[in-house]
C-alpha cells in the first residue's frame, strides 16, 4: 500500500499515522517480503488449526494481519526495497486472504451462506484486482459519496470485521449476524459494479477468465485454501500480463 495511492480520507487521517509509527519500530534488516509472508503464515496457521472458532484468537489474528498488510508497503518505500516480487506477494496475498477470512468468518458465526454468494464474492474480488492492475489505481474505496461526506474503505471494512467476532461473546443472534454479512456483500457488490463501469478496454479473454474461474468455486466451496490459491493465480496472471 502506498500513501500516494488514491484512498479514503479516513486512511490518511487515522490509519496512515498509526502505520507509519508502527513501521518505525521494525528493524531495517527485516525485509518487506518477510512482513508479507508473515501475514500469509499467520492466517494460514489460524485456518489450519481451526483456532478461529475462539473469537478472541480470531479477532487478535485479524487485527495483526490488518497491521502487517498495511505496513509492508510503507516499509518497502522507507527502506527502498520495492520490487515486482513484493507487488506479487501483496496483491496475490490479498486475493488469497479474501476467501480465507470470509470462510473463517462464516464458520465463527455458524452462517451457512448460499454458494452463489461465495461465487459472487470471487467475481467481485477478481474484478477489483483487474481494475487495479490495468489502471494502476490501487484505490481501496468501497463507497465514496463526497457530496454527503460519506466514505467507506477496505481498511474500515477489515477493521470492522476484526472486532465483529467478539459479538459472539454476548450471544448475538445468528439471524442478526446473517443480516450484517448480507450488508457487507451488498457493499462489495456496489463497489464491483462501480469498478466494472470504470474498466478500460480489455482483452475479452481476461474478462472471461475473471468471470468463469470463480464459477468453479461452486464445486469446491469446501476447499477454501484451493479457492484462495486459484484467486491468487488469477491476480498473478493479471500482474504478469500488465508488465508486458
Amino acid at each position: 500500500m502506498s500513501l500516494s495511492e488514491s484512498n479514503t480520507a479516513s486512511y490518511y487521517r487515522v490509519y496512515a499515522p498509526i502505520f507509519e509509527k508502527i513501521e518505525s519500530f521494525i528493524p531495517r534488516q527485516i525485509t518487506p517480503n518477510m512482513i508479507s509472508c508473515a501475514s500469509f503464515v499467520l492466517l494460514t496457521a489460524l485456518f489450519l488449526s481451526k483456532s478461529y472458532y475462539n473469537p478472541y484468537i480470531f479477532s487478535f489474528c485479524l487485527f495483526i494481519y490488518w497491521i502487517l498488510d498495511n505496513i509492508d508497503g510503507i516499509h518497502a518505500r522507507n527502506t527502498k526495497q520495492t520490487s515486482s516480487l513484493g507487488e506479487i506477494l501483496d496483491h496475490c496475498g490479498d486475493a488469497y486472504y479474501t476467501i480465507i477470512i470470509l470462510y473463517m468468518f462464516f464458520n465463527v458465526f455458524r452462517i451457512n451462506m448460499p454458494k452463489l454468494f461465495i461465487v459472487l464474492t470471487g467475481i467481485f474480488m477478481n474484478l477489483k484486482h483487474l481494475l487495479s492492475f490495468y489502471t494502476h489505481d490501487f484505490s481501496l474505496k468501497l463507497i465514496d459519496l463526497p457530496k454527503l461526506g460519506i466514505e467507506f474503505g477496505v481498511d474500515d471494512l477489515l477493521l470492522l470485521l476484526t472486532f465483529l467476532p467478539l459479538l459472539t461473546l454476548i450471544k448475538t443472534p445468528v439471524k442478526t449476524m446473517q443480516r450484517v454479512v448480507y450488508v457487507l456483500y451488498a457493499i462489495l457488490g456496489i463497489a464491483s459494479i462501480q469498478m466494472v463501469m470504470a474498466l478500460p478496454t480489455l482483452n475479452p479473454m481476461y474478462l472471461l477468465g475473471t468471470i468463469m474461474i470463480p464459477i468453479l468455486y461452486y464445486f469446491i466451496i469446501n476447499l477454501p485454501l484451493l479457492i484462495g490459491a486459484l484467486q491468487a493465480l488469477i491476480s498473478l496472471y493479471f500482474i504478469l500480463n500488465r508488465s508486458k
